[in-house]
């Protein structure tokens, strides 16, 4: 199963369980439980993400036969938006 699957799976779980009829206080730790989980597949989903974002690092492959070009440093990432 995917993230992406499980992460759907636990949101209609949480979804259904005021109709379920199990008593409050294991309710209480069952969403806490689901909402952990649905937090720590969020943000295993988004570091995916990022990192397909990324570009390929600068190394030449190592089976090339003509010397490596400098690169040219990355642009800094800010995780700040700007608003104009």
């Amino acid at each position: 199963m995917t993230r992406e699957t499980v992460l759907m799976i636990l949101g209609a779980l949480v979804f259904v369980s005021p109709w379920v009829g199990i008593p409050m206080a294991w309710l209480q730790w069952a969403l806490l439980v689901l909402g952990l989980a649905i937090i720590a597949i969020g943000v295993t989903l988004r570091r995916r993400l990022h990192q397909e974002e990324l570009p390929p690092s600068a190394t030449p492959p190592a089976h090339s036969t003509h010397p490596a070009h400098p690169a040219a440093p990355p642009e800094p990432r800010s995780s700040h938006i700007a608003f104009s």
